[in-house]
């Protein structure tokens, strides 16, 4: 996914200089995540969930002084929530709903490697950010243990991020500081997945997800009880 890095603030010192200066730029996320997902049905027709699990964030884009970067990432933490509803069973093969869910990924941190004035050079990055999505659409039902559905989702993804970094200019060592805001404009897209119960109370789903900037695929294992 690309993300913006927008309302950044540099700071750093040699000797007893300092200047302060805004940055901003765009990096491309890779980000993959294993968690697991409890739910709970509420109702026949709404569900409310939640999930616990782990994250890992690399990147790579061109950083504010000119030369391209990669973000490699540590292993965070992800924990999010949210609910299903049907709200609508047009027949007895076609329902109709909705989804929101809120995932927070904290915890993060990673180095990037850099070029500053031809030397290369390598920065810590301590960073996290909350993902939301809504999304609705169609269930069909193609065979007794086969489904498959789509539809359109809003997308949008707020955070910040810090470093730290230091590097020979020649005169002396510089000790560099930055921080930003994570923001991506708020995004349409679409999904379509296919669900199949492998066997009684046991689904497996498969979903993937495109928007301007973003492309996701996912899959998920459950035992109902």
């Amino acid at each position: 996914m690309a993300l913006s890095w927008n309302h950044g603030k540099k700071y750093y010192t040699t000797g007893s200089a300092e200047r302060i200066s805004s940055v901003k730029f765009k990096t491309d996320w890779e980000m993959r995540k294993i968690s697991a997902y409890l739910g709970y049905g509420i109702m026949d027709n709404c569900e409310a969930f939640s999930r616990l699990g782990c994250v890992v964030v690399d990147g790579e884009g061109n950083m504010p002084w000119g030369s391209h970067g990669e973000l490699n990432g540590n292993h965070g933490h992800s924990i999010g929530f949210g609910t299903k509803v049907t709200f609508w069973e047009q027949s007895p093969k076609i329902r109709w709903g909705g989804l929101f869910q809120v995932n927070w990924n904290n915890n993060l941190d990673g180095n990037l490697k850099t070029q500053v004035n031809g030397r290369t050079t390598s920065m810590h990055f301590d960073y996290g950010f909350t993902e939301y999505q809504f999304a609705l659409g169609p269930v069909y039902k193609m065979k007794e243990r086969l489904y498959i559905y789509g539809g359109p989702f809003f997308y949008f993804v707020s955070g910040n991020v810090k470093s730290k970094g230091s590097y020979d200019e020649g005169a002396g060592s510089i000790v560099s500081k930055y921080s930003w805001d994570i923001n991506e404009r708020s995004a349409f897209g679409g999904y379509v997945g296919m669900q199949v119960v492998v066997i009684e109370n046991i689904p497996f789903c498969i979903e993937y997800q495109h928007a301007v900037a973003a492309d996701a695929l996912g899959m998920n294992l459950f035992l109902r009880f």
